[in-house]
């Protein structure tokens, strides 16, 4: 998916404010086309689920997370303490939506 930074930040949003308000999974936002193994998106794969780092991932930059906006602005989101990397390593739904909302609330401000 050819995706340009600012629909990037448009399509994580939703996915975003679905796990912020469930506490679910990535796997689960319904939004995701039918897949067993992919994150798949009006057909197109996403890698790791992340509209972010599917823009990252096409500039072809040495540094893949180089040209995320997230990581611009915040720092790597699997940074210890990061909203991204304490989702990852919630255990409940009401970790996982605190985390999400922070994330959420950062993806906001770009």
């Amino acid at each position: 998916m050819e995706l340009t930074e600012k629909r990037a930040i448009k399509e994580s949003k939703p996915l975003w404010t679905f796990l912020a308000k469930t506490g679910k999974l990535k796997e689960d936002w319904p939004e995701w086309d039918e897949s067993d193994d992919h994150y798949i998106f009006k057909g197109e794969d996403i890698p790791e689920g992340c509209f972010l780092c599917e823009y990252s991932f096409n500039r072809h930059d040495a540094t893949p997370c180089a040209p995320c906006p997230y990581y611009r602005m915040f720092g790597h989101c699997l940074k210890r303490g990061a909203p991204f990397d304490n989702w990852t390593l919630a255990t409940t739904e009401e970790g996982r939506k605190k985390y999400a909302q922070e994330f959420l609330n950062q993806l906001n401000m770009l």
